[in-house]
């Protein structure tokens, strides 16, 4: 089988990180793998390591809601979406691809392309469109057009679409991780990673992902810390990782909230960190702060992996992942208060901490696990490329 994959960033987030795991896998079962990526990154590096090919084409057609308020950005999207056309058609026909495979539904031409050479397309669903109001109307009809089967990473995803007919092509299938990917840290590599910030003798609190400001909820986390430190002091917050490029302005807000509380000693930013086994290792606490609905959230599965008590917002697919006050505990979104509550509750309870983390980790095996997700996933691929 020869597949096409089409993804719309490089670096090594959530969604790359799924995208690694299932072409490794496809590529251990003999198939061959074509990867179309908009430019050079960490991921290129990882995909031709697994034996993949990829191909660059240094173009975004990506659909965001901001390109629908700006004319010059909405003509460069259109140039981008014809550039990127015949680039990427020119590939299929090249590799002879049975089946394409776009990662992000915003990601438009893989469906154009599919549709061009008559083979069948793929779309997973790995974003929120609950704030796109009529845009969705109308961008859901075209991802059911141009789509022979679409996946969601969960069913709040799932609910999204509204047309009648979208059971016979719309499904669910989780993301997972594979339990040899989480393993042991040594206690030398823990050591080195609290000293280099300065973490030793504190109690962690961590949140792991891209720094958007609102969407990811970092800024809650934050007012969530100056609560925290008034009841429990020997606490540090970690927030890691980094903002797109572009979005720089995102993690200056940030850096101006943390600096009007004065915790530039409580909340570390210690940037993207790429061994995060290391860091599930090292916190107490994993909190999923998103202040709009997350369509799945692996690094909630990772921590729960790492055996830790987890605190999610109530919201999108973090609700099908949490069992709540069993695993972790389910807050409102935007409420600092709330969530500063549930982070004293865990870190004056040892004993509630460890038996969450075990409780997770078993809910880990059962659903997230890579293994079972995976072969649900290619039991869907098979369903339209046989």
């Amino acid at each position: 089988m020869n597949y096409l994959f089409i993804h719309c960033t490089s670096d090594l987030y959530g969604a790359s990180q799924m995208l690694t795991r299932i072409i490794n896998r496809l590529i251990n079962d003999d198939n061959k793998v074509h990867v179309v990526l908009p430019s050079e990154g960490l991921l290129v590096n990882e995909l031709r390591n697994i034996g993949a090919n990829v191909s660059i084409v240094q173009a975004e057609p990506t659909i965001r809601k901001s390109y629908f308020k700006s004319p010059i950005k909405f003509i460069r999207f259109i140039y981008d979406v014809i550039y990127s056309f015949f680039l990427i058609r020119k590939i299929a026909k090249k590799n002879l691809s049975n089946l394409i495979v776009t990662n992000t539904s915003q990601t438009i031409v893989g469906g154009f392309i599919a549709k061009n050479l008559k083979i069948p397309h793929i779309c997973h669903v790995r974003e929120s469109y609950s704030d796109y109001g009529k845009i969705w109307v109308m961008y859901e009809f075209f991802l059911l057009y141009f789509s022979d089967l679409i996946i969601c990473t969960s069913k709040s995803m799932m609910n999204q679409f509204n047309s009648k007919n979208h059971n016979k092509k719309v499904f669910v299938v989780y993301d997972g991780i594979s339990i040899s990917d989480v393993g042991d840290v040594n206690e030398e590599k823990i050591n080195k990673f609290k000293k280099d910030f300065n973490l030793i003798g504190y109690k962690l609190v961590g949140l792991i992902g891209r720094i958007i400001i609102h969407r990811k909820g970092q800024e809650t986390f934050v007012k969530a810390a100056s609560e925290v430190i008034k009841k429990f002091e020997n606490v540090k917050f970690l927030i890691v990782g980094d903002c797109y490029p572009g979005n720089e302005h995102h993690k200056e807000k940030l850096v101006s909230l943390i600096n009007k509380f004065n915790l530039n000693d409580v909340v570390i930013l210690t940037g993207q960190i790429y061994d995060i086994n290391c860091v599930h290792s090292s916190i107490d606490i994993s909190v999923m702060a998103s202040g709009r609905p997350e369509p799945f959230g692996l690094v909630t599965v990772e921590a729960m992996a790492n055996k830790k008590p987890v605190i999610g917002t109530n919201i999108g697919g973090t609700i099908e992942i949490i069992d709540n006050n069993h695993t972790g505990i389910l807050i409102p979104p935007n409420d600092p208060f709330s969530m500063a509550d549930a982070i004293l509750n865990l870190l004056e309870n040892e004993d509630l901490r460890n038996q969450m983390g075990k409780n997770g980790y078993l809910r880990f095996l059962e659903k997230f696990e890579f293994e079972p997700c995976y072969n649900n996933l290619i039991k869907l691929y098979n369903s339209i490329s046989e």
